[in-house]
């Protein structure tokens, strides 16, 4: 008899485009892909393509067809290959295996070739900075890999997980996830793989970090009206992450260290220095030129995405009307700070458009923000 073993995953596939958190189970046979909404997916050991995928190749990835659509199961646990071999798989998909952390080993010895010509190519760029030429920042961040600015962006996530816990009530996730998955089908091809979580704080507030990783706060779905609100305030943070000004004013507010740091693949200086500055990355604030691009290409995604394109003006109305100062009343406000020329710029760029196709979300709102059920989530790709 063979003990349940399991293990936290990311299902992709037909039903799960953005990918949904699962649990797998192994058995002598296959693994067993199950959602909040039952069991998803099995995918035969035999039938499996087992390679290494992410930054660093931090998963072990199994794809193949269960039954009849293709799917993909992300797993970050690495003893999970170590349970498989233990529970007697064939010596063909064990091959399968050490080829695949073969191939691992090869890319990181090729990524540390690729690190060290970045480095020399950024030494007189760096330089620059450190003598305060500003125009340098931009040539450097420019060089920067999308890799290690996830690479940022994780570490600094999984600092916020551990001040804060994750909602984890089914309703008020798949709300926000459905807001989420629009978002990201109105974008099209970035290099992000696109997270997108729910924090138990009662702040009124969301915030992206490098590498695309997306927080809402509880107390912003508690406030907003419907997910159209939050949709405006989600798609604004996306365009922060799409035209790196997170990873810019990284740059320009704490130095360089932590882009040096990650260049030269120290990951352990990267987590560390970012866990450090966790708090203000998430307060960061930006320049109002980065404000005018997110609020103009953030206004565009959600005509994209086929969503009420008045939602960010109407948060941040109804919260002035509430609460008489927008700073006090919305954390991000005070972060992204408002004025009337940024709001009279919208309503213009939406007068130009002209009415919009809102395509309706599916969740109830009401149900939606009704229970957090907080819970503590270390890995911040567990979504």
């Amino acid at each position: 008899m063979i003990p349940d073993i399991h293990f936290d995953g990311v299902l992709f596939g037909p039903e799960h485009p953005s990918g949904t958190a699962c649990r797998v189970a192994l058995t002598r046979d296959r693994l067993e892909a199950s959602t909040d909404a039952g069991p998803a997916a099995t995918l035969a050991y035999t039938d499996a393509a087992i390679s290494l995928a992410g930054v660093g190749d931090r998963y072990v990835s199994f794809s193949g067809t269960a039954p009849g659509n293709d799917v993909r199961i992300l797993v970050a646990d690495r003893a999970i290959l170590g349970h498989l071999e233990k529970i007697g798989m064939t010596r063909d998909v064990l091959a399968r295996i050490r080829e695949a952390q073969t191939r691992g080993k090869r890319r990181k010895i090729g990524g540390i070739a690729v690190v060290a010509a970045v480095v020399a190519a950024l030494g007189l760029a760096l330089i620059a900075v450190w003598l305060g030429f500003h125009w340098a920042v931009a040539k450097t961040v420019s060089a920067i890999p999308v890799s290690w600015e996830q690479e940022i962006g994780r570490a600094t996530a999984s600092a916020m997980l551990a001040q804060d816990q994750a909602c984890s009530d089914p309703r008020m996730n798949a709300a926000v996830q459905e807001i989420g998955r629009r978002l990201v089908m109105g974008l099209g091809a970035t290099p992000y793989a696109w997270k997108v979580r729910v924090l138990d704080s009662g702040d009124v507030n969301a915030f992206a970090l490098p590498g695309g990783y997306i927080f809402v706060n509880r107390g912003l779905v508690e406030r907003a009206a419907d997910g159209h609100e939050v949709a405006g305030v989600l798609a604004h943070e996306m365009q922060h992450v799409v035209r790196r000004h997170g990873i810019d004013n990284l740059a320009r507010e704490i130095g360089l260290r932590i882009i040096v740091y990650a260049v030269a693949g120290d990951a352990a200086a990267v987590e560390r220095l970012a866990a450090e500055n966790a708090a203000g990355l998430a307060s960061m604030s930006f320049s109002r030129d980065q404000e005018r691009e997110a609020d103009r290409l953030g206004l565009e995604l959600v005509r994209r995405a086929g969503l009420d394109p008045t939602g960010l003006e109407r948060i941040m109305g109804t919260l002035a009307a509430e609460d008489g100062a927008l700073p006090a009343a919305l954390s991000f406000v005070s972060t992204h700070p408002a004025s009337a020329e940024r709001a009279e710029s919208l309503a213009e760029q939406r007068a130009v458009w002209g009415p919009s196709a809102i395509a309706p979300l599916a969740a109830d709102w009401g149900a939606a923000k009704a229970s957090c059920a907080p819970t503590p989530v270390a890995d911040p790709d567990a979504v």
